[in-house]
């Protein structure tokens, strides 16, 4: 089951989120992993406003210590105009894919704006 972490977010910010995998007190290797996150309005059905990956170099992950980094940029969170969003977060090893981060997100809206 997937671990819940809610958090606020605010829009036009960078938001760097880090947290290491554990599993009965002890980090899990993450050697041969990768990792991807979708954050959507609303729900699991909402427009996608940000995706992820360590493909395209949204999420770092350090193996030895099972830590996972995730930066959303700045131009991606300006974008976010629903205040309420969802995300989840999906380690992938082979064909393996675990879920194991989700919650909400409470977006601030961005007043000041670049032109």
């Amino acid at each position: 089951m997937a671990g819940r972490y809610d958090f606020k977010l605010d829009a036009g910010s960078t938001f760097p989120l880090q947290f290491q995998w554990k599993v009965n007190g002890g980090f899990v290797p993450l050697m041969d992993y990768t990792a991807r996150m979708q954050i959507r309005e609303r729900d699991a059905n909402g427009c996608v406003v940000s995706d992820l990956s360590t493909e395209n170099g949204g999420i770092e992950i350090e193996p030895y210590t099972g830590t996972v980094r995730i930066l959303i940029p700045a131009q991606d969170t300006e974008h976010i105009k629903c205040p309420l969003c969802v995300y989840d977060v999906e380690l992938i090893n082979g064909d393996t894919v675990t879920r194991i981060l989700e919650g909400r997100i409470k977006v601030s809206p961005n007043v000041t704006k670049g032109c």
